[in-house]
C-alpha cells in the first residue's frame, strides 16, 4: 500500500502533502501459493495483498512464495513457510525500526542465477525460534542475499539507501549459502550457522558503496560446523559475536582498496576442529580457546591472540 497524496488549498495556493499509508494486517489462507495473488490472503479490508505498510501473517502449515514479482511488507509473522524464490522481499519501513517474528521457516532460493533477496529498511529485528535458511543441504538451488533497501529518486536519478541492518533476536538462526551486504547484530541466543559442506556464507564479499563495510555487532555467535564462513569487507563493533569453529573453514580476506583490517578486534574465538584460514594480518583482544583443528596463516602475515 503506497503513501497517499493529499491536495490542500491555502488562499488560492495549491500544496501537495504526502500522508503515510495506514497499514493493514493480511493472513495467508492458501495451503501453498504466491504472495502476489490477492485470492491467497484474508484481510478485514478485503483489499489486495500485503504491501509497503502492511503486516503479513503466514500461519503454521501454510507455504507462501515470493516468486513472480518483488514484494514489500513492513512486518512478517511466519509460523509456516515463506519462500523468497529468485525475487526480492523488502521488509521494514524507511523511517523507523520494526520487529518481525519467524517461528517457522524462511527460505531463499536461486532462480536463473538470481538469488532470493531480503532487503531491509532502517533496522529490522527478526525474533522468534525459527530459521532463515539457504542451506544447500536442504535444496541444492538454495542461495540468498540480505542487503539494505535502496531505490532511485529524483531527476537526474540518485540512488537512495534506506536500510541500516538486520538484528537476529531470541533463538533465530540464519544459515546456509548467503551473501550478507548490510550491518548485522546477533543477540545472545541467536546465531549465524554454516553446517553443510556445500554452503558458503559470505560477509561483505564485494566492496559496498565506495568502500563501506559490514559492521558486526552483538553477543550471539557465528557457528561453523561444515562448509565455509568468509569475512571480507567487515568492521567490528565494541561487542562482536563470538566465533565457534568445530569443522569446515573460517576464512579471513581483505578486499583491496577497502582499508579494512582485522586488527585489535574484540572477538572471542573457540576452536575445536576445522580450519582457520588467515589471509590478512589478524589481532584479537578476545583470545583463542583452542583444542583442535588447524590454523593456516598466509605467507608474510601474522596472527596474534590477546586476552583482556
Amino acid at each position: 500500500m503506497k503513501a497517499a497524496r493529499t491536495i490542500l488549498i491555502f488562499g488560492g495556493m495549491l500544496a501537495f502533502v504526502t500522508v503515510p499509508a495506514v497499514g493493514h494486517t493480511y493472513t495467508f489462507t492458501a495451503d501453498d501459493g504466491v504472495w502476489g495473488d490477492e485470492d491467497n490472503w484474508y484481510s478485514e479490508t478485503g483489499e489486495s495483498y500485503p504491501q509497503y505498510a502492511d503486516t503479513a501473517i503466514i500461519p503454521s502449515g501454510k507455504i507462501c512464495r515470493v516468486e513472480n514479482d518483488d514484494q514489500h511488507a513492513e512486518i512478517i509473522q511466519v509460523s509456516g513457510t515463506l519462500g523468497i524464490v529468485g525475487k526480492k522481499l523488502a521488509l521494514g519501513k524507511n523511517d523507523g525500526a520494526t520487529t518481525s517474528t519467524v517461528n517457522g521457516t524462511v527460505y531463499f532460493k536461486e532462480v536463473g542465477g538470481v538469488r532470493g533477496c531480503l532487503a531491509v529498511r532502517d533496522w529490522v529485528t527478526i525474533g522468534g525460534s525459527g530459521t532463515l535458511t539457504a542451506s544447500k543441504g536442504t535444496d541444492s538451488t538454495y542461495a540468498g542475499r540480505i542487503l539494505t533497501y535502496g531505490e532511485e529518486q529524483g531527476d537526474p536519478p540518485v540512488w537512495v539507501v534506506y536500510g541500516l541492518g538486520i538484528i537476529l533476536d531470541d533463538t533465530v538462526v540464519l544459515k546456509g549459502t548467503v551473501q550478507l551486504w548490510c550491518r548485522i547484530e546477533i543477540k545472545t541466543e541467536a546465531a549465524v550457522v554454516v553446517d553443510d559442506p556445500d554452503d558458503v556464507f559470505n560477509v561483505a564479499d564485494v566492496p559496498l558503496w565506495n568502500g563501506a563495510w559490514v559492521v558486526l555487532d552483538g553477543d550471539g555467535r557465528f557457528q561453523v560446523d561444515a562448509g565455509a564462513l568468509v569475512f571480507k569487507s567487515v568492521q567490528f563493533a565494541e561487542t562482536t559475536p563470538w566465533w565457534n569453529l568445530t569443522g569446515g573453514e573460517l576464512e579471513l580476506f581483505d578486499i583491496p582498496n577497502c582499508n579494512i583490517r582485522f586488527l585489535n578486534i574484540p572477538v572471542e574465538i573457540v576452536m575445536t576442529g576445522g580450519t582457520f584460514d588467515i589471509n590478512d594480518p589478524l589481532s584479537t583482544t578476545g583470545g583463542l580457546e583452542f583444542s583442535g583443528g588447524q590454523i593456516e596463516v598466509a605467507p608474510n602475515k601474522t596472527a596474534q591472540f590477546f586476552y583482556e
